[in-house]
């Protein structure tokens, strides 16, 4: 699972360098459903307004995950921080959304059950999409998300309902390169550190 994710990173990082993203526009959404599978909060950056970086932090818990036809054990829960990059494809407010990425997988106890054990699976994307063509306004995202399950060897879809809000350009590219210093380092990083702690220490 390294390498894909290595190879992911390094996309968004070239893309970053031929972006001037001090001009970008950044969104906040509320997901139902989609890649984080119960619900997230995301922030995304949309840069040269058509290619949506996105990364969220969602929770789901056993009586919820019944819902989603992969039942957790009692009194499980789980957190899952999804990451993707994608293209929107259209004109202007109304668009085709096709994307990738990986969602980072935390349960809170440990257990024997193989389905709950942490680790980073492999996502795509493909949607409708409404954005405002101003500098701010409402966002409308209707989305399937195909996940790939290691346990079954195959890919389940999820469909995705979110809302939100798109938001003025950022200040300085200087705010942009400390937000991105900041994701790097204290999200991103320390996650991939906890989940391949044992090949690392």
């Amino acid at each position: 699972m390294k390498n894909p994710i290595l190879v992911f990173l390094i996309c968004v990082a070239t893309l970053f360098g031929k972006t001037n993203i001090s001009s970008a526009k950044n969104a906040v959404y509320f997901e139902y459903a989609g890649t984080a599978l119960n619900s997230s909060i995301n922030y995304e950056l949309l840069a040269r307004n058509d290619i949506p970086i996105r990364i969220g932090l969602g929770y789901i818990n056993a009586e919820q995950s019944v819902n989603f036809g992969d039942k957790f054990s009692e009194n499980q829960e789980a957190s899952l921080v999804p990451i993707t990059i994608g293209k929107l494809i259209g004109q202007k407010q109304h668009n085709l959304e096709l994307g990738a990425g990986f969602i980072i997988k935390y349960f809170h106890r440990e257990s024997q059950f193989e389905n709950e054990k942490n680790g980073v699976l492999l996502n795509g994307l493909i949607g409708y999409r409404y954005q405002s063509i101003k500098n701010r306004g409402f966002l409308v995202r209707l989305t399937l998300s195909p996940i790939y399950q290691p346990i079954d060897e195959g890919f389940k879809v999820y469909t995705g309902v979110s809302i939100g809000y798109l938001l003025i350009y950022m200040a300085t590219s200087i705010t942009n390169l400390i937000f991105y210093n900041i994701l790097c380092g204290v999200v991103v990083v320390p996650i991939e550190a906890f989940i391949y702690r044992e090949y690392l220490f």
